[in-house]
This record gives C-alpha cells, sequence and structure tokens, in this order.
C-alpha cells in the first residue's frame, strides 16, 4: 500500500463519461496521489473497483462513469493507492494514512511502515511461542 483515503462520503455522481473518480486537490495532495493515477475505491460492505483519480473542486468526491451507477451519493469509500516495492526501498518505504472528516477534509496526514512478509502470513504457524513457516 502507498496510500490509503478514509472515510470519504460520495457527495456526487455523474453516470456520463468515462469511470473515474474526482477529488478535492487538498486530499490528492496529502495522499500523494498523481491525477489519473489508478486507485481502488472500495464502500463499507465490501465491493471495491479500480479506477482513476482526478482533481476536482472542494470538498469534492464525484463518481464517474459507470462508477455512478454502482456508488451513491452518500455512500461511504476508501480510496487506496498500491505501488511496487523491492529491494533496499522496502525498508524505507512508509504508506500515507489520510483521515478524512466532515465535508471530506483531510484531519490527519500520518505515515508508517507497512507490513513486509517473506511468505504469505497464512503459512505462518505458531511453534512455542516462535513463528515458523509451514511447508506446503
Amino acid at each position: 500500500m502507498r496510500a490509503c483515503l478514509q472515510p470519504l462520503v460520495v457527495n456526487a455522481s455523474d453516470r456520463d463519461g468515462v469511470s473515474a473518480l474526482r477529488l478535492d486537490p487538498e486530499l490528492l495532495w496529502a495522499a500523494c496521489l498523481s491525477e489519473f493515477e489508478e486507485v481502488e475505491i472500495r464502500t463499507q460492505d465490501g465491493r471495491a473497483w479500480q479506477a482513476p483519480v482526478m482533481a476536482g473542486g472542494a470538498g469534492e468526491v464525484e463518481v464517474l462513469g459507470a462508477l455512478g451507477r454502482q456508488i451513491l451519493p452518500g455512500d461511504v469509500v476508501t480510496v487506496t493507492a498500491y505501488a511496487y516495492v523491492s529491494g533496499a526501498a522496502e525498508e524505507e518505504h512508509r504508506a500515507c494514512f489520510v483521515h478524512v472528516g466532515e465535508g471530506n477534509r483531510a484531519i490527519e496526514i500520518a505515515s508508517r511502515r507497512a507490513a513486509s512478509f517473506p511468505v504469505h502470513p497464512s503459512y505462518a504457524l505458531p511453534v512455542d511461542g516462535d513463528v515458523r513457516v509451514a511447508t506446503p
């Protein structure tokens, strides 16, 4: 994960045009997102879509195109951006978390080191208080 904005309240939708998400430029800045970057949009009930993000007006969270038929004004969503990081950069990588409040304004910006696993966590088994990798 590279950046996460939550909880955002969708305040507009336009069913015409290409599927995209239009966000307040301050939110794009807070999360270090670039315009037209591909993000994941996830609703509280677990439905998810991928779409490019575009700059909009102040406090704006608008879904465009086919997304406007799936995500309605008033829905609460989480927007997440991902990046591939490997090698030495992996140790220094920090994910950006933006907590959003009333009016879709950033109220807290934090970063933390992302957890990295050499194997999928489901293969790790606790053995005498130690974690060992299970052989599939």
